[in-house]
């Protein structure tokens, strides 16, 4: 069985209560994590022999307008820069993966896939092939579907 999990950052930090409650109403299957090992922690909780991840939703903010290639994943920021203190706990992601040829990560950050190609080639690299994709516009909060063309980068 192939899951597709969701994961999100807490909303009340960035966008105020009100966004974050809109959040939990519309979207109640997706889980909030507060950072990279807890988003790795859950997956590894789910995931069995017989029920791998087919699809990886992270959505949170970019941080584009600073110049980093990057997405906050709950309180970490995770770049091309930051990316090896997080390798570790990635790497645990890897045998996770779905081995149907469509498994895929998504990373819904504003210009990700504008901005972020080395970060998306990299933990492609990292997940053993995964294809990994971002959206090269402003992705709108609490709307389904990427926002502008899709980067999609495959080891």
């Amino acid at each position: 069985m192939n899951l597709h999990l969701i994961f999100r950052m807490d909303l009340a930090q960035q966008e105020g209560e009100f966004i974050e409650k809109a959040a939990r109403v519309l979207y109640p299957h997706m889980a909030v994590v507060g950072s990279v090992h807890d988003l790795v922690e859950t997956c590894v909780k789910v995931c069995s022999p017989d029920r791998r991840i087919g699809t990886l939703e992270i959505l949170g903010h970019s941080f584009w307008d600073t110049g980093f290639d990057g997405i906050y994943i709950g309180r970490d920021r995770l770049s091309t820069f930051t990316l090896p203190q997080h390798t570790g706990s990635l790497l645990r992601l890897s045998p996770l993966f779905s081995r149907n040829p469509r498994a895929r990560v998504f990373l819904g950050g504003c210009f990700l896939g504008r901005d972020g190609v080395s970060l998306l080639r990299v933990l492609s690299l990292l997940w053993g092939g995964v294809a990994v994709m971002a959206g090269t516009a402003v992705q709108v909060p609490m709307r389904e579907g990427i926002e502008g063309e899709v980067r999609i980068c495959v080891g």
